[in-house]
Formats: structure tokens, sequence, C-alpha cells
């Protein structure tokens, strides 16, 4: 398939398409992309706009992945899951990307693990999301869970009231079913909170105090020390990308996401959003997302609890599998408890 060609749009991903967006023209002409009259209600308050929804699609990643060679997904070996009883998958989304998204993102670098993370999935009692929850990220979270056979609970938390309650009002209305929705901040979670088989997270730490970054790390351990696996996302980062303090984005790489946008846009509507609108929230977004310290900072590593430091970390490279023996440093893709073969 050439760059510019357009993977064609399944059955799944059209009928997600148009339950959540439709395409309007204004009276100067203009084409816009909101919510479908359902959902319209939902969003007056600006909790959320369509084209953020839209740029965390799942259906981004099948439209245009990264180029091969800003990928690390060459592995020296295969990593091995122990033989434990499984049935939990916890899932933080700290950003406005969809569950879904960040489960198909994971899963497209970890290939060797692809199965392994099916099987998870697959068999789990209880998948927990917690954070960025929005009705749309819901939907087409439990949409692709059950395409994947997924039959167990899924459980929903948000600290804000707002999509907790828009959930609750839905699944009354028999519109979203097979889901509860739980107001909770991971800073209430309890101590001995349940070990998970499998977490998989965006950003680990990103806008979160010191205070809730400690609870948080508790649940990684409860997994990690109970044989579980612990899968990240954003931290997957292109070679030679800039250090976290020192993230900028330059406009080669906005015109390509504004490109990459366009050309979904494009390929699920037939239409061309305005260029303008395109860029507006693009800025937007990049300064919000320079406004909050990375994970990485001093008051996050200080606030580690003292049971990380038996935690190893395994990087995927572009040529090997590199252990760091600084718990500290969560630059990471994989992170699993310490064990004799590695």
């Amino acid at each position: 398939m050439s760059q510019n060609e357009l993977p064609p749009v399944n059955e799944t991903e059209r009928d997600l398409a148009n339950k959540l967006f439709c395409v309007t023209t204004t009276a100067e002409g203009k084409t816009k992309l909101t919510f479908s009259p359902s959902l319209q209600r939902d969003y007056n308050g600006g909790l959320h706009s369509p084209l953020q929804q839209l740029s965390s699609f799942s259906v981004w990643n099948s439209l245009m992945p990264p180029p091969e060679d800003k990928i690390s997904n060459s592995w020296s070996g295969k990593m091995e899951i122990p033989e434990l009883s499984r049935n939990r998958v916890i899932v933080f989304s700290q950003l406005h990307g969809s569950p879904a998204e960040i489960f198909l993102s994971v899963s497209r670098v970890a290939r060797d693990l692809q199965k392994e993370i099916d099987d998870e999935i697959i068999g789990a009692e209880q998948i927990m999301l917690f954070g960025a929850i929005s009705i749309p990220n819901v939907v087409e979270t439990l949409t692709w869970l059950k395409t994947k056979g997924f039959k167990g609970k899924l459980s929903v938390f948000d600290i804000s009231p707002i999509p907790i309650g828009i959930g609750r009002i839905y699944k009354q209305f028999g519109l979203i079913s097979d889901a509860e929705f739980i107001q909770s901040d991971v800073l209430s979670l309890p101590k001995n909170t349940p070990k998970a088989d499998l977490i998989i997270s965006d950003v680990l730490g990103y806008c979160l105090t010191p205070e809730q970054y400690v609870n948080l790390t508790r649940v990684v351990e409860n997994t990690l020390s109970n044989g579980g696996l612990w899968l990240t996302r954003e931290l997957i980062e292109p070679k030679g990308a800039p250090k976290p303090e020192d993230r900028s984005v330059s406009k080669s790489d906005g015109d390509e996401r504004i490109n990459r946008i366009n050309r979904l846009v494009k390929r699920l509507f037939n239409v061309e959003l305005p260029i303008e609108d395109i860029q507006q929230f693009e800025n937007t977004r990049w300064n919000l997302a320079q406004t909050y310290p990375r994970h990485s900072g001093k008051d996050y590593q200080d606030a580690l609890p003292s049971g990380l430091e038996n935690v190893s970390t395994i990087r995927i490279s572009s040529q090997t599998l590199m252990q760091s023996d600084n718990p500290r440093i969560f630059e990471t893709s994989i992170i699993k408890k310490d064990r004799n073969n590695y």
C-alpha cells in the first residue's frame, strides 16, 4: 500500500464512526466534525471536542501506524509470563487517549506477547479503567473488547462526577451495558488493592500529584510482586527523542500530525476539515501537554515507595533488551518483577 493510499474502512469502524461522529456544513459552507446528536448533549460544557476524540480513535493505528524505524520492535528473546491464576486487567488512561487505542498501541509493539495479551483480555473476569474516561471511549473500548471475546465485567473509574454520571444514565436507559461506573480517584485506592495480572498504561504518573503517584505505584508493585506484567505505551519514544524536561514540538512534527488527522477524517467521512481547525486543536493539545511535569521529575522520584527498589526495568531497544538497575527511571516499555533469567 502506497503512503498516500487510504486503507479501506471495515464495517466495525464505519458503524462506530457513525455512532460517535457526524459531518455538518455551516452556513458559510465550512465542513465541521461534530458529535452524533445522541452524544452532543454530553459535551455542551466543552469536556472534550469531537476532534480530540477522533484523534485518539482506535482506527488511528490501522490508518497511519508510525514508521517502523520510529518504534523499537526488535526482541532478543521471548519474555515468558508465569502460569498464574489470571482474572484481572487494569488500564490507566491518564490522557485523552482511548483505552482501546492503548491496547492496540502496546500490542503492536509487543508483538511477541500478542497471544499472551489477548489471552489475558479474553480470560479476564474484570477489566478496570482508570482516568480520562469519556462515553465515546467507553463505547469504543467495549466494542473492541467484545470483538476480542471478552465476556467479563468492565469497571470504569474517574474522579470527575461528569463522565461517571453520564455513564450511569446511559446504563440506566440501556444505551451501555456490561459496564459499571464508579467515581473514585487513584489516591483513594486502598493500599491492599488486589493484584492485577496485566496493567496497561499510557503515561504513568502524568498529571498526578506525588501522593497519587505513591498509591499508583503500590498497585503496580502488588501486580509485579505476584508475577503480573506491566505494559506502557507512551514512553515508547522515537529514537533520539528529546528528554521529557526538554520536550518541544517541531513544525514538521506538527504538520505530520495535522496530515494524519486530516487523512483519518477523509478516510472515515470522505471530507476534509479546514486546516486551521486542526492547527488550533494541535496547539491546544501541545500547550497542555507541556504544562504538566512528566513523571520522571524529581518530585515523583522522591515519592516512590521503597517497595519498588526490587523492581527491574526492561526497555525495548532497537538492538536488544536492556536492563536498568535504577527502578526510579520509568522510561520503559515493559516492567516486570526481577527474575533470575533476566
